[in-house]
């Protein structure tokens, strides 16, 4: 069930995304004596939950690994304006994006995990329907704002999810995608 929003969230950086693509990318901008937290707005912290300068980060060292990394809430949050939050074992959340282009390609395995929303106002304001009033132009004026805000559900509803790999158009062509999660079980 969904309960809760979080309107212009922190990005908590997942372990997948730190080990594969921001220690990377840290050793790689380092070398060039670049910062990759400064570039995108990360922070970064220790063990004690102390924020680390950016400069003071020695990339080709372990350090990188044994730190925690936030993102401040803006246009580069790849959780993009809302995130939304439902029960779920595996930590996945639906959100938004800011890389609205990716919409339209014809693969889009391009996340890490949790599944991005096309048109997110649009079901954003469907979940908050008769509850405190909200309706679309409170959406829109969140969005706006850049400011953060948590909601909690009052009616949470179910989501279901449907994996599908292979469809017919209106016009009967026949569309095939790459089985990614291995559900297809074709031998």
């Amino acid at each position: 069930r969904i309960h809760e929003l979080n309107f212009n969230p922190v990005w908590r950086l997942p372990p997948t995304v730190v080990n594969k693509d921001l220690i990377p990318k840290g050793r790689s901008m380092h070398r060039k004596g670049q910062s990759v937290l400064v570039k995108y707005g990360i922070d970064a912290y220790d063990g004690s939950g102390k924020k680390v300068n950016p400069q003071k980060i020695y990339w080709t060292s372990s350090r990188p690994f044994s730190l925690s990394y936030r993102q401040q809430p803006g246009e580069d949050n790849p959780l993009g304006f809302v995130k939304i939050n439902f029960h779920n074992a595996h930590s996945v959340y639906l959100h938004d994006t800011p890389s609205d282009s990716i919409f339209g390609r014809n693969f889009r395995a391009a996340s890490s995990g949790c599944i991005r929303v096309q048109n997110v106002e649009q079901l954003v304001t469907w979940i908050l329907n008769g509850q405190d009033g909200w309706e679309r132009y409170m959406v829109d004026a969140i969005k706006e704002s850049g400011k953060r805000k948590d909601v909690r559900v009052k009616k949470p509803d179910k989501l279901y999810f449907t994996y599908i790999t292979a469809w017919a158009t209106k016009d009967g062509v026949i569309q095939f995608r790459r089985d990614l999660y291995r559900k297809d079980r074709v031998s």
